[in-house]
């Protein structure tokens, strides 16, 4: 119940950040007797998040500044194989605050910024009849028992990135862009299982996993995760210029 509400409170703190981010730099900028001639709101779509919004304003034809939110991925499998019942889910759904540097005052821009991040991979297996759980020399049976690893992303961390678009233009109407990028952070990992302080009799001997042996399970996991910290982002859309 406690890892649930970690869970709902994480996403509610990051979507409200990211929701207010882009708002407020919206409405700021829109405000602000910024230098650019146009603004830009855009949509699209990516490999991290299915779909982003975002609004940019050009200050001159060398920088402009944005704001975004994408979200809405969360995809879940569910699947049973010898008799191991095993879900799996992922959600993406990140804010940021962008600047955009155009070198050669054209749409190809270097991009720099950071993200408010609710990125995670949850995994959830209640063991078959065949199924060992082992950490260590340790090995019980997760018969009827069930395991869970979660993997997350940082909830802050910066943005490096190239684009095209959003750059300053007399023109308007309908245009495009694009962004690929990565977001630095290191993953982070933690297992819950039923087996904990549980003694469970497995092949004639009794065996106990204790919390020590959770902590370098997951020890384990940290380390075999710890060549991954980056992210990669790609996105694409359209543009309307205003």
């Amino acid at each position: 119940m406690a890892h649930s509400s970690d869970t709902q409170l994480r996403t509610r703190n990051a979507l409200r950040l990211s929701l207010t981010a882009v708002t407020l730099f919206a409405s700021l900028s829109a405000q602000a007797q910024l230098a650019g001639p146009s603004q830009d709101v855009y949509l699209g779509v990516g490999a991290l998040s299915i779909a982003t919004i975002g609004y940019a304003r050009p200050i001159n034809s060398n920088f402009g500044l944005r704001a975004e939110y994408g979200g809405w991925a969360t995809i879940s499998r569910d699947d049973t194989s010898s008799g191991t019942a095993a879900t799996g889910t992922i959600k993406a759904n990140r804010g940021g605050l962008f600047a955009d540097w155009f070198p050669f005052q054209n749409g190809l821009r270097l991009v720099g910024g950071v993200t408010l991040n609710d990125i995670r991979l949850d995994l959830s297996t209640k063991g078959g009849s065949d199924d060992k759980f082992t950490v260590g020399e340790k090995s019980v049976s997760l018969n009827g028992e069930t395991f869970s690893a979660a993997v997350t992303f940082p909830t802050t961390t910066p943005y490096f990135g190239l684009g095209y678009g959003h750059h300053q233009s007399k023109d308007r109407g309908i245009g495009f862009y694009a962004d690929v990028g990565v977001m630095v952070g290191r993953f982070d990992s933690k297992i819950t299982t039923s087996v904990l302080n549980k003694p469970i009799t497995s092949n004639g001997t009794t065996v106990t996993i204790t919390q020590a042996d959770i902590d370098t399970k997951t020890q384990s996991m940290r380390d075999s995760l710890s060549s991954a910290n980056f992210l990669p982002s790609v996105s694409i859309g359209l543009v309307y210029r205003y």
